[in-house]
């Protein structure tokens, strides 16, 4: 019996819970997926099992319809401890954070820091933003909800003052739109937009697609790339990287660590690792100030895409350098130059991002208590994930 239009039987559905991403067919795995799916694909799920995070765990879920191979769903399982959130209150500089409630708070919890507080169980990745949590055959397309659900019955976590899950994220309002959802009982996230460039078709270098700017903002993209011809760009090689892995680190660290939510840093051959399995669609362009690396920027480049992946700077240089804006624009030339229709920016930054043309895409993640106590504090929880306040710049010239 084939799934069609209508809905499977979900009593007929079969999970095989894998731990280890290496005792998984990379070949069977991979061909359930879109092509576009980078962050699905089990190279990169080997990349980030094997940074050996001590605080994460993995369940990669091949999914069986009457015996059939019909998708494969992705499940990091993150636990925090007391100390993550005494952390979180110290490091933080918005004013709220540095007023004596919060300051009081962190020392009551100071005994309690090797106490796990939470266990978050993600179905995505936490490392990277997009619809990369599930991937189904397009027959099954109609039951996807019914699947996640009946998965979620089996993937629990215990000993945990707060457990719950997060399935993130969607560039439409899934769990809405989708009425078979509705029996998940899904909160709605108020989260940070991803960014999006759309290329014009007759633009074919930056200072075309600056152009299209009004005076204000065409006047400004030229004072910031001005700055960044004092710089000299190169694109690193993976003997490069592995040359210059210390800086790279640092930089990347630099920006990590002004992060809203900086509960995790990769290790430093991460960038590496990234370059040796996917050389042909990533690459890692370098900065130079004085032959010092003062910034970098990578990226991975489908037929019609950039998608940004991380980036790091010198805060120290930035402001004179214009460092970050200068890799925002990089961006941008790079997809003109190699004739993709747009760039992915990612999320944070929403008011810069805006301005070089970039337009706000909505995500959707949902979150789903799972025991008594996630469920009295969901409200309250669900507000950490709450955006910046932003302003929305419109920086192409006004059609009459």
């Amino acid at each position: 019996m084939q799934a069609t239009n209508n809905l499977i039987d979900i009593n007929f559905l079969t999970f095989k819970i894998i731990e280890n991403p290496h005792q998984i067919n990379e070949t069977e795995w991979n061909e359930i997926l879109e092509v576009k799916k980078t962050f699905l694909k089990l190279q990169f799920l080997k990349i980030i099992y094997d940074q050996k995070f001590s605080h994460i765990s993995y369940k990669f879920v091949k999914v069986y319809y009457q015996a059939e191979f019909i998708g494969v769903v992705y499940f990091q399982i993150t636990t925090y401890s007391f100390n993550y959130f005494i952390n979180y209150l110290k490091q933080k500089n918005d004013k709220r954070f540095r007023c004596i409630v919060f300051k009081t708070l962190a020392k009551l919890l100071y005994p309690l820091r090797q106490i796990t507080l939470l266990k978050l169980v993600t179905c995505g990745n936490n490392f990277v933003s997009g619809e990369n949590a599930f991937q189904f055959k397009p027959e099954y397309k109609q039951s996807e909800s019914l699947i996640i659900y009946k998965l979620l019955t089996h993937i629990k976590v215990k000993c945990a003052f707060f457990s719950a899950t997060l399935i993130k994220d969607f560039y439409t309002d899934y769990f809405n739109i989708n009425s078979n959802a509705c029996i998940l009982q899904t909160t709605k996230l108020d989260i940070e937009p991803n960014l999006l460039v759309q290329i014009p078709t007759n633009v074919n270098t930056i200072k075309e697609y600056i152009n299209l700017f009004s005076k204000k903002y065409r006047n400004r993209a030229k004072q910031i790339i001005k700055k960044g011809e004092l710089l000299t760009k190169k694109r690193l090689t993976v003997k490069q990287v592995d040359q210059y892995q210390n800086e790279l680190f640092d930089l990347y660290s630099q920006l990590a660590q002004k992060s809203k939510y900086h509960f995790f840093t990769f290790n430093k051959n991460y960038f590496n690792d990234v370059l040796k399995a996917f050389s042909e669609n990533f690459h890692i362009d370098a900065w130079f100030y004085n032959d010092q690396m003062v910034s970098f920027a990578s990226g991975f480049y489908s037929d019609n895409k950039i998608e940004t992946h991380y980036i790091g700077l010198n805060y120290k240089l930035n402001t004179e350098l214009e460092l970050y804006q200068n890799i925002l624009y990089n961006y941008v030339e790079e997809a003109i130059l190699t004739h993709k229709s747009e760039v992915s920016l990612g999320r944070t930054a929403t008011e810069i991002k805006t301005t070089l043309g970039a337009q706000v895409q909505p995500l959707y993640c949902y979150l789903i208590p799972q025991n008594i106590c996630s469920k009295m504090f969901l409200k309250p929880f669900s507000k950490l994930f709450k955006p910046r306040s932003y302003v929305a710049r419109h920086p192409f010239k006004q059609e009459n």
